[in-house]
């Protein structure tokens, strides 16, 4: 019995746009809009991985801050979806460096899986939100 071999590497940016990154691209605008963002507003993108919902929310004319704890996730963004209105920082999604109120919205997809302690993380953000938006 042969043990299988995953080809998917999490730290390589190009290898992530080919394995999921296409199909955020798909979703970005109806995940937006169900999400309530408008032009205008200042966004937070936690995890926000090869940029791709942060690319997408700066097209919206949103103004945009994407953090990922990888700075070889950061380095493709950068590299393949750079923005005026978007500015990627090195950061952990777990220990957010924003005051609160500082975002009017605040979004995260495909990145609750990789946080070590999810419920702490869900926790402390419930409890002291850094965007004004009311949760659903």
């Amino acid at each position: 019995m042969s043990v299988p071999t995953h080809w998917f590497v999490a730290s390589d940016p190009d290898v992530y746009e080919k394995f999921m990154a296409r199909w955020s691209a798909r979703l970005a605008d109806p995940f937006l809009t169900f999400a309530g963002i408008q032009t205008g507003q200042r966004v937070l993108d936690v995890g926000c991985g090869t940029g791709t919902i942060t690319l997408a929310l700066a097209e919206r004319g949103c103004s945009v801050v994407g953090i990922d704890a990888s700075a070889s996730y950061l380095e493709g963004a950068r590299r393949r979806r750079s923005h005026a209105a978007i500015t990627y920082e090195l950061g952990d999604a777990q220990n957010l460096a924003y005051p609160s109120g500082s975002f009017d919205a605040c979004v995260s997809t495909l990145a609750i899986d990789v946080v070590p302690e999810p419920k702490k993380f869900l926790i402390t953000h419930e409890l002291q939100p850094i965007s004004g938006a009311d949760r659903a």
